[in-house]
């Protein structure tokens, strides 16, 4: 990732998201050494960033789980989805904030939302996207929890997948969300929560017409 010497705004974010520019999204200087800082602190005591997340963040496994293990043995052995479909069951999705959020204005707030549910590249794109139907589960996710739940308005969401090249944990599906002007009360409200799982059942025309 890139370093940017001024913080991104809401626009900024948005229209390059609209453009399919993501790589062109950065970190602050500072929040670059951080986030290397801390893994480099990590990888000296053993400890594999991405089972520490699973353990201390997302509260999928075991607090007891050595942290020394490799994540794809901790995912494969330890993280059980209750529903294969994505955003389908409040077990397998946690809103969380992104520990080291991108370089942006002060009103912006940077969530992530991961699901233990797959959700692989489309085989059809060279970058390593997801597929439209894919993407059609994040809108609905996003409308449900954040619009429908959170009373936010659209016009102040701006979220992305980052290509599988483009990943930092590449074993665990999330979306970048980014909220203008998210209130403290809507933040405490979505933090640490599934958010509003989506219903299939009412979801069935519209993925059928996809």
């Amino acid at each position: 990732m890139s370093v940017g010497k001024i913080p991104m705004t809401f626009d900024m974010v948005k229209d390059i998201v609209a453009a399919g520019e993501i790589t062109k999204l950065y970190r602050s200087e500072a929040g670059l050494s951080q986030y290397h800082k801390f893994k480099s602190e990590m990888k000296a005591k053993g400890i594999n960033v991405t089972t520490n997340l699973l353990i201390n963040k997302l509260f999928w496994v075991p607090k007891s789980t050595p942290q020394t293990l490799p994540p794809d043995y901790v995912i494969d052995n330890l993280v059980h989805y209750t529903d294969a479909r994505p955003f389908a069951n409040k077990n397998d999705i946690i809103v969380t904030p992104n520990s080291f959020p991108y370089y942006l204005t002060d009103n912006l707030s940077h969530l992530c939302v991961w699901i233990k549910s797959p959700m692989l590249p489309d085989p059809k794109s060279d970058i390593g996207d997801i597929s439209v139907h894919d993407k059609h589960l994040i809108e609905e996710y996003i409308n449900e929890t954040f619009v429908k739940w959170l009373g936010i308005s659209r016009e102040n969401i701006v979220w992305f997948k980052n290509w599988a090249s483009l990943q930092s944990v590449k074993s665990i599906p999330h979306v970048h969300v980014i909220v203008k002007d998210l209130s403290k009360e809507q933040y405490d409200k979505v933090v640490n929560t599934p958010g509003v799982p989506l219903n299939y059942t009412v979801l069935e025309s519209k993925l059928s017409k996809l």
